[in-house]
């Protein structure tokens, strides 16, 4: 496990996170960042990416549930909100 633990973290950055990117959940992606400080840095830095990437696949209508919290987050409230 070592071997393979030494020849991930000497990756490139960008295939990390492309690796990061392919997992299937996000709790993959959660628990493989976990694994040592340097994958941690890695997700870290882009978890908004992998979220981006690996949340569809997890949840129904991802795209617009951020949609929404981005409309929330700007000042607008649910209920102003046309559907």
């Amino acid at each position: 496990m070592k071997y393979l633990m030494a020849s991930l973290v000497s990756l490139p950055i960008d295939c990390i996170i492309r690796i990061l990117q392919s997992c299937d959940k996000l709790s993959q992606a959660i628990a493989l960042s976990s694994t040592c400080k340097h994958l941690h840095s890695v997700y870290s830095s882009s978890s908004s990416g992998v979220i981006r990437h690996v949340g569809p696949r997890e949840v129904f209508a991802f795209n617009e549930a951020l949609m929404t919290v981005g409309n929330i987050q700007s000042g607008y409230s649910v209920n102003c909100l046309k559907f």
